[in-house]
Parts: structure tokens; C-alpha cells; sequence
């Protein structure tokens, strides 16, 4: 087994040394020849690797605080889908992981996967009792191929931080981050254990559906649970950015307002993040559906941000006064969260911070810039003053950013404004008696 995970991780040195070669170092020697952009062949080179680079292309595309717009747009666009593992080897796997092959669990099981990523394939099924559900099942080698990226990453970083290409801390800082990430999306009793409590926080919300668990079907290899028959977001917001109306217009004949869909969108994120604390932190297009009377359902569980008890409360704080247009203390209790480096000069950095939040005061009803141009002032204060913030902070902010970009493509950036602040100001009602006390005012 040793010898084999040497052998893996010698092949993926090369596949990345060629891929390495061929989208960055040819190009910089001949420029000429270089026909795609810096972004771009960041892009094509992750879903070229696949395994943990395609997962680490993925969170980095919302890292507004580490990298330029330009890649983070570019690398937002990543393919999800790979290639599809055979089903005679996701039937072994099921036997391993649950002791019984899938004819034997299931009343039916469909052999050809109707979604493809990473780290596993989902199919469609239907239990003895009749229940419809979505079994996802991890590719054989998921684990060690991306054990053997995640290695080489963390190698690649290292001879980066000794020629001082990029800052150690923070090399070290994501590369743990991600690595846990992944470790725990590796394991599908986590993510049922997430699902579960989002489900159990949105039980009472007929805007958001969360789908139930079996796990009696699940293991940690295998993730069975209720089928979402919906239309996915995915499609939707493509048909949204490509401008294709023929499309548009079934979907508004069907009964959709999209509108209404960024409504729900934008309120159950703003409620799991500021009312529970508990929330979604992948809300791609790809992991949302949209179900009758525009309720949103939400698949793919293996990234989930929690706040403290402190955190929240901090961050209800910052969001009070940017509703009632106080920026000085909004700026103060955001840059709380921010670690100064040795380069920082605070005092600058919190000026900048200022600046950003003030081009989006609510009192004023005029706003100047969309919210995710607001956030991504915000991110790139943090960059150009080399400032570090916590897990939580970068979930929160990734979240705000992810959700603030789905809704802006389907609504106008006015109504996504008057949504934000129709939210805001019930968390004030509801919040004014103990924050308005411990704030002073």
C-alpha cells in the first residue's frame, strides 16, 4: 500500500510538473504564443489536474482576500463535472462501505450517475419503502489521489515561501484550512451530520428545503439521502448570463419569478448566517434547486460555516450599524476580526476600510455600488494591507460574496438591495433590546 501511494504521488509530480510547463512556464517564455489570459490558464490547468487542485481552484475562487478580481472570477467558472467512475467499481464500493450490493439495498438503482465531481458520483434510486433518493458514492481512489495532491501542494508552498514568492503564514494558513476542508468532505458522515443540523434549522421554512438523511444507506464512503426533483439554479443562472429568453420564458410560464428566487436565495443565507450561525458555505449554482413557489433546496453539505456565539454577535453588531449608516463603528467592529501583519500600517488600512463600507451606507437608500462590490472593496482592503482573518470570518465573507453574486444575476442590484435591507431592519427589531444596550447607544 506504501509502495502504491509512492508510486501515485511520483505520477502526480510529473502530471503537475507537465501541466506546469505547458499553461505557465511556455507561456512566459513565449509570449507571443500565449493565447489565453494569466486567469484563464489558472483555470484550465486546475480542471486539466482535477483531485485536489480542482477543489483548491474552487475555494480559491471566492478568496477576493488573496488573489486579484481576475482570477477569481475566471476560476468561479470551474467545471464541476469529471469524468464518471464505472459502475462495476461504485458497486464494490457500496458492497465495502454498506455489505450488500445496491440490487440488494435498493429497489431499483440507476447504473449511470446523473452528476460527477471530484471526490464522488451521485446516483438515482428507490428504497424498498418507495422513498426516492440520491445516493452519492466516493470514486475508489478519491482519497489517496487527492492525500498525494494535497502533499505536493503543501511542497509546491514551501519552495514558494523559501524564495519568498508568497508570504509563509499565509501559504500555511490556506493550505491547512483547505486540507481539513477536504479530510472532512472525504467523510460522508460529516456531511450527513451537517445536513441534518440545516435541516433541523430550517424545519419551520417553507422557503428552504434541506433533504432528509438515511443513515441506515450511509457510511463514510456512500451518502444517501432524500431526491431533490427540482430545476437546478445552475441552469437557471447560465440561462440568466447567456441571455437566452426562450429559456427564461418557460421558466416564467412554469410559475418562477426570478425575483422571487433571489429573494429566498439571499434571505435563507442571511438567516443561516445571522440568526442560526450555522450555514451553507458552497452556494454555487451547481448545489441549489429551485422548487414550486420558488422555495430553494440545497445539496452538496461538505462545506459549512459555523460561527461563535461571539463571532455572531459581533457580526450582527457590524451589520446593525451599517443599516443605521454608522461606518466608523461598523469599520470597528469588522477590522476586530482582521490580524495586522508585520507590513500593516493599521492606521491606513482602517481609513481604506472606512472608505469602503461608506460607498454602502443603508440610511441612505441611494447605494452606490452592488453589495458584492461592497464586499469586494472590503477583500481588497485586506490584500493590499496584508491583514489575516480567521475560518470563520473567511466562511462569513465567502458566503456573503457567493450569495450576493447568484442573487445580483437574477435580480436587479436594486432589489437585491431592498431585500438586504428589509432583512437587516427585522434583525434590528429583533435584535435592538440586547445589541443596542451592549453597543452603547
Amino acid at each position: 500500500m506504501k509502495r502504491a501511494r509512492s508510486f501515485l504521488g511520483l505520477r502526480r509530480s510529473v502530471t503537475v510538473a507537465g501541466v506546469f510547463v505547458r499553461w505557465f512556464l511556455l507561456p512566459r517564455l513565449f509570449r507571443r504564443s500565449a493565447r489565453a489570459s494569466g486567469p484563464r490558464r489558472l483555470r484550465l490547468a486546475c480542471e486539466e489536474l482535477g483531485g485536489a487542485w480542482l477543489k483548491l481552484g474552487q475555494v480559491m475562487a471566492l478568496r477576493f482576500d488573496l488573489l486579484p478580481q481576475a482570477y477569481c472570477y475566471e476560476l468561479f467558472g470551474l467545471l464541476y463535472d469529471v469524468e464518471a467512475t464505472p459502475y462495476s467499481e461504485i458497486r464494490e464500493v457500496i458492497r465495502q462501505e454498506l455489505s450488500a450490493y445496491p440490487e440488494q439495498l435498493f429497489a431499483s438503482f440507476e447504473e449511470r450517475s446523473f452528476a460527477s465531481a471530484s471526490i464522488g458520483q451521485v446516483h438515482k434510486a428507490v428504497l424498498h419503502t418507495g422513498e426516492k433518493v440520491a445516493v452519492k458514492v466516493q470514486h475508489p481512489d478519491a482519497a489517496d489521489l487527492i492525500h498525494a495532491d494535497i502533499s505536493l501542494i503543501r511542497t509546491i508552498a514551501t519552495v514558494l515561501n523559501l524564495v519568498r514568492a508568497v508570504p509563509k503564514g499565509l501559504t500555511q494558513n490556506v493550505i491547512e484550512e483547505f486540507s481539513r476542508w477536504t479530510d472532512e468532505e472525504l467523510d460522508y458522515r460529516v456531511e450527513a451530520r451537517h445536513a441534518e443540523r440545516l435541516g433541523e434549522n430550517a424545519a419551520e421554512d417553507p422557503l428552504e428545503k434541506v433533504p432528509t438523511i438515511y443513515r441506515e444507506f450511509s457510511s463514510t464512503r456512500v451518502l444517501t439521502m432524500e431526491l431533490i426533483e427540482g430545476v437546478p439554479l445552475i441552469k437557471v443562472y447560465e440561462a440568466v448570463k447567456r441571455g437566452d429568453e426562450d429559456y427564461l420564458e418557460n421558466f416564467r410560464a412554469a410559475g418562477h419569478d426570478l425575483n422571487r428566487i433571489a429573494r429566498s436565495v439571499a434571505s435563507n443565507a442571511l438567516n443561516q448566517i445571522y440568526q442560526d450561525g450555522y450555514f451553507h458555505a458552497d452556494l454555487h449554482p451547481a448545489n441549489l434547486f429551485v422548487l414550486e413557489g420558488d422555495a430553494v433546496a440545497y445539496v452538496d453539505f461538505g462545506i459549512v460555516g459555523e460561527l461563535s456565539e461571539p463571532t455572531r454577535k459581533s457580526l450582527i453588531r457590524y451589520a446593525i450599524h451599517l443599516y443605521r449608516g454608522r461606518v466608523e463603528r461598523a469599520a470597528d467592529e469588522l477590522f476586530r476580526w482582521f490580524k495586522p501583519s508585520e507590513t500593516t500600517n493599521e492606521p491606513v488600512a482602517r481609513a481604506d476600510l472606512v472608505r469602503a463600507i461608506d460607498t454602502y451606507l443603508m440610511e441612505r437608500g441611494v447605494h452606490t455600488k452592488s453589495s458584492k462590490e461592497s464586499l469586494l472593496d472590503v477583500l481588497d482592503v485586506l490584500r493590499r494591507h496584508h491583514l489575516e482573518i480567521t475560518t470563520e470570518i473567511a466562511m462569513y465573507l465567502k458566503a456573503l460574496i457567493t450569495v450576493a453574486t447568484v442573487a445580483e444575476a437574477l435580480a436587479p442590484v436594486s432589489e437585491v438591495h431592498r431585500i438586504q435591507k428589509k432583512f437587516y431592519r427585522r434583525m434590528f427589531l429583533r435584535e435592538v433590546p440586547s445589541f443596542l444596550a451592549s453597543s452603547g447607544t
